[in-house]
């Protein structure tokens, strides 16, 4: 949906003091010229009374995003880490790439998964003659927050996301023996 769309949307929904929420959690995509709101996160949004989860991302089990992420390279992990952060990224997006070249670890085929599945979105873009480069970013709190879930899963492995927020408790209120004790484990895995 289009800003005009949701507005009248809101409007109708009596949700309009919420468009300001509704925007950071469900806008963000870019056709052409039009930046837009994800259409089934917004009609569940507006069925729920302005409810702010995700929706979209819960329609599919995203393993195949899940395995992608936690089995890529290091420097891929720093780079997907600025996202998080808030930054854009350069990245060079491959139209064209294959099944294959994702089992490989093809960075660039996993940018361009990322970003034509909608969970990634182009800031700016510029065609070069190795392709396209690309600024990407996440396009909004649902998604980031699939990401974080993502993240907090693999750090917690099958102590759940309870022991994993009191992890970073103990390592942000600078308790190291706590600290110290719960990541023995990690890194013995």
């Amino acid at each position: 949906f289009t800003e005009e769309e949701v507005a009248a949307l809101l409007h109708q929904s009596g949700l309009k003091e919420q468009s300001v929420d509704i925007k950071d959690w469900y806008n963000g995509y870019q056709i052409g010229n039009y930046v837009l709101y994800n259409p089934w996160s917004i009609i569940n949004c507006l069925q729920e009374g302005g409810r702010l989860i995700p929706y979209w991302v819960n329609t599919s089990d995203n393993l195949l995003i899940k395995n992608l992420l936690l089995k890529s390279s290091g420097s891929f992990k720093e780079r997907f880490e600025l996202l998080l952060e808030g930054s854009s990224i350069e990245r060079l997006i491959d139209e064209n790439f294959v099944y294959p070249d994702l089992v490989k670890n093809n960075e660039s085929a996993i940018w361009s998964l990322l970003l034509m599945t909608g969970y990634l979105k182009i800031d700016s873009y510029q065609r070069t003659d190795q392709g396209i480069m690309c600024h990407l970013r996440i396009p909004n709190r649902e998604i980031r927050n699939l990401y974080r879930g993502i993240i907090e899963q693999w750090l917690s492995n099958e102590y759940g996301v309870e022991w994993y927020n009191q992890f970073l408790e103990h390592l942000l209120d600078g308790n190291m023996i706590a600290f110290e004790r719960d990541l023995t484990p990690i890194l013995e895995q």
